[in-house]
């Protein structure tokens, strides 16, 4: 499968998962760092799935899946322990919406990467799902590399940004001021307020 990585804003954005079993659960741990709306349906759930719905994290229908129930979703996952219920979720959706087969990676029209953040930074795996084990470790090894400093840098770095893109640098002095900022003997140098300054003034 060719693919185009995009970063998506799911926000408030409705998104149905079809399955409560472990797949299901790491699915929607990730809609819900997300802050989308989640909907599962499925005739049972594992028990932390069971207190998102007590923690009305999640809205969950105890029953077996309808096509109807994709109406208005903007994603939908189909994660059931059963292939031919998760071949019906896929036929039941439009050409529009995105759908995720966790059993059928060629069928599906996208797949989730293993990810992690430090602070605005994201960073992320995919495999394409030839192998969600390998994009895991890989995810990290990633993570050893990148300290919770880096957190804190980044806010530092939205911050900055503005202030360069508003001052009266032309253009090529912004550009070679935003590079600097962003590498790696900057990130190194700490008291990056101090250090900053030093350049833009």
């Amino acid at each position: 499968m060719s693919g185009y990585s995009i970063m998506l804003d799911l926000k408030g954005k409705r998104v149905l998962v079809v399955g409560g079993g472990k797949v299901a659960e790491r699915k929607i741990q990730g809609l819900l760092e997300a802050e989308a709306n989640v909907t599962i349906v499925s005739p049972s759930l594992t028990s932390k799935l069971v207190r998102h719905t007590e923690q009305n994290l999640c809205i969950w229908h105890s029953r077996e899946f309808k096509p109807e129930d994709t109406m208005d979703a903007y994603i939908v996952v189909a994660a059931s322990n059963s292939s031919e219920i998760n071949q019906a979720v896929k036929e039941a959706c439009k050409p529009h919406q995105l759908v995720n087969i966790a059993d059928d990676p060629a069928g599906s029209s996208f797949h989730t990467a293993a990810a992690f953040k430090r602070g605005l930074l994201t960073i992320s795996v995919s495999t394409s799902g030839a192998s969600p084990s390998l994009a895991v470790r890989l995810r990290r090894e990633l993570e050893e590399s990148y300290s919770q400093e880096y957190e804190q840098f980044t806010y530092f770095l939205f911050d900055v940004r503005k202030k360069i893109i508003e001052s009266s640098l032309n253009s090529n002095q912004k550009i070679k001021l935003l590079q600097e900022i962003a590498s790696d003997s900057f990130f190194r140098a700490g008291n990056w307020e101090d250090e900053f300054n030093k350049l833009f003034h």
